[in-house]
């Protein structure tokens, strides 16, 4: 019988990857997986969800204010505040002539000027700590700080109904250097924009017809439809 004899060929023994061709595959997937967090970014990812949740919860007051003016004929007191949207917790109130319908009789011709939190949305702290009538108060539309920020609600003079409604938003690009000091505003008559800058709320605005903001260089309206 002849001894049948088993021939090796060159591809067999070449089969498997060599140690240089791993490396080099393990190298190109390392420069894609860089590629692929540069452009995902988590971090502004997140900020993005954040800032989401802030113009949400801007719309839910603003709702819920809109819906009291409607049945009261003005806009309501802090102390209405509280029972009209839920889950919202007054932090400061930088007007001591804020009605407090606990303490005084509802004065219809002045205002509000209330800092609030909701407890499930976070806001950045980059506002600057403001020394008024209430400890730890933050005054919302400050420059660039290290100071926890808080919504703020200001309205004209109750009987009117106006107000506008503030929230700072997350930085997208963390890596700057200066805060973009980018803020929401929703106004009960025009709707909400995204401001930046110094751009504030003057409860002046709210005795007047026109759009306070349609006009400033520094504000785009944002469609909350």
């Amino acid at each position: 019988m002849k001894e049948v004899k088993r021939k090796t060929s060159r591809l067999d023994l070449d089969s498997g990857f060599t140690l240089i061709e791993l490396l080099i595959v393990i190298i190109i997937i390392g420069i894609l997986a860089g590629i692929l967090i540069a452009v995902i970014d988590p971090i502004r990812q997140q900020n993005r969800s954040r800032n989401a949740a802030i113009r949400s919860a801007l719309q839910k007051v603003g709702y819920g204010l809109n819906s009291a003016r409607s049945a009261t004929g003005r806009m309501v007191c802090e102390d209405e505040l509280l029972l009209e949207v839920n889950n919202l917790e007054v932090v400061g109130n930088s007007n001591t002539n804020s009605p407090l319908s606990t303490d005084n009789p509802i004065d219809t011709t002045i205002g509000i000027d209330v800092d609030f939190n909701f407890p499930s949305v976070l806001l950045p702290d980059t506002c600057v700590a403001y020394v008024g009538n209430e400890t730890n108060h933050v005054y919302s539309m400050a420059a660039d700080g290290t100071a926890q920020c808080h919504f703020k609600v200001v309205s004209g003079p109750l009987r009117g109904g106006r107000f506008a409604i503030i929230g700072k938003a997350w930085e997208l690009n963390p890596d700057a250097v200066v805060d973009n000091n980018t803020w929401y505003v929703i106004h009960s008559e025009f709707g909400m924009y995204e401001c930046n800058g110094a751009t504030g709320i003057d409860p002046t605005d709210m005795t007047v017809d026109t759009d306070p903001y349609a006009g400033d260089a520094n504000c785009s309206r944002v469609d909350i439809n």
